[in-house]
């Protein structure tokens, strides 16, 4: 897949080894246990068990999914934890890279009150409501090297208090409904809120098939907060939307769309 130089980076990075005293929890389909203390050696098995550790992760631990394995029916949910600029808390895959992604599906992963987090490397496809990979009331989320599938309503979506969020080097493809990658405010329901500021959306594969755009920004004031600004997407590719391959609309601001590119798209390229 072609990176931008940025998106290289941030890979790099982000895919580093852990430091000696990070704590790393592992989950394996095929040969894990929950009685098990979650090592290497000796991993979980269950998405269950693995949310149960949840709250004890510290900054610059990793929870890890073995490849190769699948997971149906299970929710990761990721709430109430913080890790640092310097040292995020990575969720991601471990076992040899050959191997196919972890497979969550139908399933979803979830993301709320949280800061300083990574999603990496999983396979998260037909979520039974909602995103496949959802962040709401968190910030300093980065979303990235996924593959995304086959989602009830938007492939990955900031919502509710989403900021300083990126989205790189995924692979989104089939939604059901909505778009492909949702910036939005939550304008539904009982108890709407506006979306946050700040959202990088870089080198990401969109092959096609969405209901609405592939790519949706949307954000205005209310009552319930100001609209969200400082959204860069750069360097997508894009095809097949049935209505736009990029959206920014409503009070956007501050806003970069550079060197993407959209082809067959049902009503515009951008917008």
């Amino acid at each position: 897949m072609r990176r931008t130089a940025f998106a290289h980076w941030l890979l790099c990075a982000f895919l580093a080894p852990s430091v000696a005293s990070a704590a790393n929890y592992h989950v394996s389909a095929s040969d894990g246990d929950d009685a098990n203390p979650g090592t290497a050696a000796r991993p979980w098995k269950t998405l269950a068990r693995a949310n149960a550790a949840v709250s004890s992760l510290k900054p610059d631990d990793r929870l890890l999914l073995r490849r190769g394995g699948a997971w149906s029916g299970e929710i990761l949910a990721i709430q109430g934890v913080a890790g640092t600029a310097a040292a995020p808390i990575v969720v991601g895959a471990y076992g040899p890279e050959s191997e196919a992604r972890p497979s969550i599906g139908p399933g979803r992963v979830s993301v709320t009150e949280s800061m300083h987090v990574i999603i990496r490397d999983l396979e998260v496809h037909h979520s039974p409501a909602g995103p496949c990979i959802a962040v709401s009331h968190s910030g300093h989320v980065t979303v990235m090297n996924n593959l995304v599938h086959h989602a009830k309503s938007n492939g990955i979506a900031y919502h509710t208090g989403a900021h300083h969020t990126v989205t790189v080097g995924n692979i989104v493809h089939d939604i059901l409904a909505n778009d492909g990658i949702s910036i939005h405010d939550a304008n539904w329901g009982p108890k709407p809120g506006p979306v946050g500021s700040h959202h990088c959306g870089i080198d990401n594969l969109q092959p096609g098939k969405y209901r609405e755009d592939a790519i949706d920004a949307a954000t205005e004031a209310s009552q319930f907060g100001p609209a969200a600004q400082d959204i860069k997407i750069i360097g997508n590719r894009i095809h097949g939307a049935r209505l736009a391959g990029i959206v920014v609309q409503h009070q956007c601001s501050y806003t970069w769309v550079l060197g993407n590119t959209i082809m067959a798209c049902g009503s515009a390229g951008a917008k």
